[in-house]
């Protein structure tokens, strides 16, 4: 009864845990119920921020359209919102005024943590809702639309703590997570563990069998030795009768009372064993019974201890049917077996011997077989017994087994109510951010405002100058129009001065092309009269040499003479190389003027008008240094006669 009541108490806790997991499941089903109800929210307002950021971004641009897209707006805010929130506060209002679940109810514990954080939970977004709401009722709708029009937050200063808040949102989320990992682990091991036990129970178990095999094994080699011993003594003691027939019947009379009192004393031994066996066959159906449902329990084999029960029910039945047959022979023997030995000759007792040797061997026989049956009787009740401090055994591990799983199971109790103030903690943390966050808003609202008002201001001022600029902007373009009509005029007049200077260019570049006719023309002469000049040149120098040559032979007749010859000679060639140098001088003027010629035909009119002076003064220079040179020539013979006038 004890182990049926221990199983029944390891299978609560097993429903109890199997609670605990869904009561979890619903607990985070409502944590992402109130996740995404918060980003819903947080999305609602992130949307309502940029709808205001590009209405201040409209109305800067535009500022002829404020009043409209003012008005729009706060429409447009007025009217999703406030159904929103309707219906915001109609959900609250059904999950506060629907109770706890008796799920929650069934575990104190758990129940009033859940009760406590739904409380908080709708208490919180009570408040907030009904100050929105407040914010948004009919009365307050023109004064919420004016501090919406004044308050309007920028975005850059408020999607940073959005963020924020989602990023905090999203660690706490994972906070939960990590607990229910570690509760479903910490559960996992603690179902592990319970596994463990109860594999090692039933290898206990299969041991403690064989072990109760072996001993009653054992025990019976035992009692056969023991049995054998007996029967070798009652052997003894009926064969000393049949050595003693010839005595007087008295011993054998007294043989016979004792056989009589042993097998009264048999009879009694063997009623107290079928009594103890069939309490103890009753006790261990009840067992078989407890067993098999543990072993359904903890996913058993129920057949072996069926066939089990039915084999000992069998056993029972055989050794009761052998008891009765014994009781029944040995009152036979003892009815019908008294001997009757006095007042009989010697032939009637010795036949009177030999029927008695007859019948004591058949008490013998009966002793054997009921030492035989008692020892196989004790060779059950022993492993009956072991059997039961098997069962005994397993129901104190079984109760072990429970204790831990209990504990296990108040340590992931208590852990959770450790999570859920944790929890209860953050939610605080959240609202006090929420409150601080709020009030930000609000003063940003208000500094908003005040920066609306200033832009406006500015904007006008803006205006103003705007309009003045644009009024001297349009004297301006009056006047740069005026400008313009005067610039096409000198546009015209200016073409018009083009057209004739390129009629003067194409008169002046026909005239420039016919002077560099007339220009090659007197190079070519210039050129044949250098050649000339050089071939009398030549000749005139070798006029020179052969008259040289003569001095030379007339040297030595004019030794006087020959210092003045010589110095005269040595002015001579002095002005014959200055003359040389005058004809390369006129040669390199000659390319000169070439390549002015070449520039002036592919230069300008004004290289043109310039080319008949220079063409001119080239040919005086020509005319002088060819008659100087004709002069030098001319001087040379005279000076040389000159020479030879002294002689």
């Amino acid at each position: 009864m004890t182990g049926f009541k221990r199983l029944t108490t390891e299978l609560k806790s097993v429903a109890m845990e199997s609670k605990l997991g869904s009561d979890e499941e619903e607990f985070g089903n409502h944590q992402k119920e109130l996740r995404e109800k918060a980003n819903r929210s947080i999305r609602w307002l992130t949307g309502v921020l940029a709808e205001s950021a590009e209405l201040v971004r409209d109305s800067n641009l535009e500022l002829d359209s404020d009043s409209t897209a003012e008005d729009s707006w706060s429409q447009q805010k007025n009217s999703d919102p406030v159904n929103q929130l309707r219906a915001l506060l109609q959900e609250q209002q059904k999950e506060s005024g629907s109770p706890t679940s008796p799920k929650w109810k069934s575990f104190p514990q758990v129940g009033m943590i859940a009760e406590r954080t739904t409380g908080n939970m709708s208490v919180q977004s009570r408040t907030s809702m009904s100050s929105t709401a407040s914010s948004f009722s009919p009365a307050n709708q023109q004064r919420s639309s004016d501090v919406a029009e004044n308050q309007l937050p920028s975005l850059q200063d408020l999607v940073p703590i959005i963020h924020n808040q989602s990023e905090y949102i999203q660690h706490l989320e994972a906070e939960v997570k990590f607990c229910k990992v570690r509760l479903r682990e910490e559960l996992a091991g603690m179902k592990h563990r319970v596994r463990v036990v109860v594999l090692e129970n039933e290898k206990l178990h299969k041991e403690l069998k064989s072990r109760t095999v072996e001993d009653t094994l054992k025990d019976y080699t035992i009692l056969d030795t023991t049995v054998q011993k007996d029967s070798l003594g009652s052997a003894d003691g009926t064969s000393k009768p049949a050595r003693s027939i010839l005595s007087p019947t008295v011993p054998q009379q007294e043989e016979s009372h004792r056989w009589q009192n042993e097998l009264a004393q048999l009879r009694l031994l063997h009623q107290a064993q079928t009594e103890t066996l069939e309490a103890q066959v009753m006790a261990l159906r009840l067992g078989q019974r407890e067993d098999t449902w543990y072993d359904r329990v903890h996913h058993g084999d129920s057949h072996s201890l069926r066939r089990e029960l039915v084999t000992t029910q069998k056993e029972y039945e055989e050794v009761k049917g052998r008891l009765r047959h014994q009781e029944v022979a040995a009152a036979v023997t003892t009815t019908g077996g008294t001997p009757r030995v006095g007042g009989l000759c010697l032939k009637c007792a010795q036949h009177e011997a030999v029927l008695a040797q007859t019948h004591t061997s058949a008490p013998a026989q009966a002793v054997e077989r009921l030492t035989r049956e008692r020892d196989e009787l004790m060779a059950a009740l022993s492993s009956l017994r072991a059997a039961q401090a098997e069962v005994k055994q397993r129901e104190w591990a079984s109760s072990q087994q429970v204790k831990r799983a209990m504990e296990a199971a108040e340590e992931a109790s208590l852990e959770k109510t450790m999570a859920l103030v944790q929890c209860d903690q953050m939610r605080k943390e959240l609202t006090g951010l929420r409150e601080r966050l709020e009030k930000e808003l609000v003063a940003e609202h208000e500094r908003l405002a005040q920066a609306k008002e200033e832009a406006q201001s500015e904007a006008r001022k803006e205006k103003e100058m705007l309009a003045q600029t644009v009024t001297h902007l349009s004297q301006k373009v009056a006047d740069l129009e005026g400008q313009l009509d005067r610039d096409i005029r000198e546009r015209s007049s200016l073409l018009a001065q083009l057209e004739e200077a390129q009629r003067r260019l194409t008169s002046q570049q026909e005239e420039s092309s016919r002077v560099c006719g007339e220009l090659r023309y007197q190079l070519t002469q210039a050129q044949l009269q250098r050649e000339e000049a050089e071939r009398e040149l030549r000749d005139q120098v070798a006029r020179n040499a052969r008259q040289l040559e003569q001095v030379a032979q007339e040297a030595e007749k004019l030794g006087l003479e020959l210092s003045g010859c010589r110095q005269r000679l040595e002015a001579a060639q002095q002005d014959a190389s200055r003359a040389r140098a005058d004809a390369l001088g006129l040669t390199e003027r000659l390319d000169s003027t070439r390549r002015q010629l070449h520039l002036t035909s592919t230069g300008g009119p004004a290289a043109t008008a310039g080319s008949p002076d220079r063409a001119s003064v080239l040919e005086g220079r020509g005319c002088r240094s060819g008659l100087w040179t004709g002069m030098v020539v001319v001087e040379l013979p005279t000076g040389v006669t000159k020479t030879r006038r002294p002689d």
